[in-house]
């Protein structure tokens, strides 16, 4: 592999590689959740889910695309910063954000799987699309923990 330079950066290990794909496709996936919501909020089209689908209502839309925005900014810095390879938090930066994802993980797949059960019907938990878009992010948090560490063995 060539070394890395400011035409053509790479990620330092095979690690921030294998994170580099996760960290971009969990972004993707989360863009096409927004745009999607956005779509459905200016000019509604059949072959995507309701507007009213795609959130659970607990805060104002307005301040939901506006998060999601900052979400989005932030994780194209990240992807940003590991496709050069200037990704670096510590270790100890790494595993907080690693217990955060792992506790927003299996939060949101409790939440999915409970609006799926027991508590369908509760307007938090009984909105799949968001639980599962969460998912996605928790995911994305997940690779952000695992990027920029030691090189591999």
């Amino acid at each position: 592999m060539d070394a890395p330079d400011a035409e053509h950066p790479t990620p330092n290990t095979a690690r921030d590689q294998r994170s580099l794909i996760v960290l971009s496709v969990t972004a993707v996936l989360f863009l096409g959740r927004v745009l999607a919501q956005v779509i459905q909020a200016v000019a509604p089209v059949g072959w995507i889910p309701p507007f009213d689908a795609w959130q659970s209502g607990a805060i104002p839309y307005w301040l939901l695309l506006v998060l999601q925005v900052i979400v989005l900014g932030v994780q194209v810095w990240i992807i940003r910063r590991v496709a050069l390879g200037r990704y670096a938090p510590s270790a100890h930066a790494r595993r907080a954000i690693g217990v955060f994802g792992i506790v927003y993980l299996h939060f949101m797949t409790f939440r999915l799987i409970a609006g799926l059960t027991f508590l369908d019907g509760h307007p938090w938990f009984d909105c799949p699309l968001p639980s599962v878009f969460h998912i996605v992010l928790a995911v994305f948090v997940l690779g952000a923990a695992r990027a920029g560490g030691a090189p591999d063995c």
